[in-house]
């Protein structure tokens, strides 16, 4: 597969654009991924290219694993961590593939704040270049909101405020449902207690006859 090639190469693009660019590693790699770098000659890119696991050469307390699972947002990104953004093919998503990983390895993991910041459909899947991308935005002392809304793709947030409008229509219906209901009940109530009006009425007329 390209994809994993073509992540590197737009990560090392954009990094390399910022005033304050991040230390890009790329590790654990094999085979065609290791080919195809030496192809497009990523070792003149001045990142950091490994084949061992990030384990063997970075202080397991300075690691913070990336995954959308994890229970942890993260408050801040700070040049003292190591952020891992767990594996460079993100289709065919394996649930919880990540966050398990590191909990065996016992390292320490969170995710980005996204719901409080942007409005997106039921999955908060980034993409590994998207995630790098607003890693760096945060670094260079953007807010979370700025960092966020200005990389994750329109469809994605289109599709997001979609599905938020369906539902705040569909909630406007059952209200005004339920309000035509209610006026309904309250006429109803009306309208019976004019008839037992006009019955007493009559009632009193046909006695003083009587």
């Amino acid at each position: 597969s390209k994809k994993p090639l073509w992540q590197v190469e737009y990560c090392y693009s954009f990094n390399r654009k910022q005033e304050k660019p991040a230390k890009l590693i790329v590790c654990g790699y094999r085979d065609r991924v290791k080919e195809g770098l030496g192809k497009v000659g990523a070792e003149y890119w001045g990142i950091d290219l490994r084949e061992e696991n990030y384990l063997e050469f970075i202080d397991k307390d300075k690691l913070v694993y990336l995954t959308g699972d994890s229970e942890v947002e993260l408050d801040d990104v700070t040049p003292d961590n190591v952020y891992i953004v767990g594996g460079l093919v993100d289709h065919n998503r394996i649930k919880f593939g990540t966050y398990n990983k590191a909990k065996g390895e016992g390292i320490r993991h969170g995710r980005l704040p996204i719901n409080q910041n942007v409005t997106l459909r039921s999955t908060h899947i980034l993409t590994v270049n998207h995630t790098f991308e607003i890693l760096v935005k945060k670094l260079s002392g953007d807010d979370w909101k700025s960092a966020l809304q200005s990389t994750i793709p329109v469809r994605k947030k289109d599709e997001g405020i979609r599905k938020r409008e369906k539902k705040q229509q569909k909630e406007g219906e059952n209200q005004g449902q339920e309000e035509a209901h209610k006026e309904e009940s309250q006429e109803g109530q009306e309208q019976q207690e004019k008839q037992e009006e006009v019955n007493g009425d009559k009632k009193e007329i046909e006695e003083e006859k009587a």
